[in-house]
């Protein structure tokens, strides 16, 4: 029996410390969100539509393995950080961001078209 109980804590154990990587891994993918957001609205600025879009792809894929993850019961251990917040957040970002880049994608059409 004493076997036996060391092996169910030991396992206990690794399963807490992967839901602690996995809360520290979906952590670190939304600060990345939002760090490739604001790359993505100087790219914008600076009128580099194609490579705005290719990021904002990257990250609304991002954002959406985040929030299957959070979906997914006893994937991650109990927290006070709000994730889903942050993903709110992330999500509500990237919808501005892409209708601006609508908004781009149609001012250059109208000047293509006046050409």
């Amino acid at each position: 029996m004493p076997q036996n109980d060391e092996r169910e804590f030991e396992t206990a154990r690794l399963h807490a410390k992967a839901k602690a990587a996995r809360l520290q891994a979906i952590q670190s993918q939304l600060a990345l969100g939002c760090t490739l957001c604001e790359f993505a609205e100087t790219e914008i600025r600076l009128g580099d539509v194609t490579t705005a879009q290719k990021v904002v792809g990257r990250v609304r894929h991002s954002a959406e393995t985040i929030r299957f993850h959070l979906d997914e019961p006893g994937h991650l251990p109990e927290t006070d950080v709000d994730l889903r917040g942050h993903l709110w957040q992330l999500e509500t970002r990237l919808e501005k961001i892409e209708a601006r880049l609508a908004q781009s994608e149609n001012t250059h059409a109208k000047q293509a078209a006046h050409l």
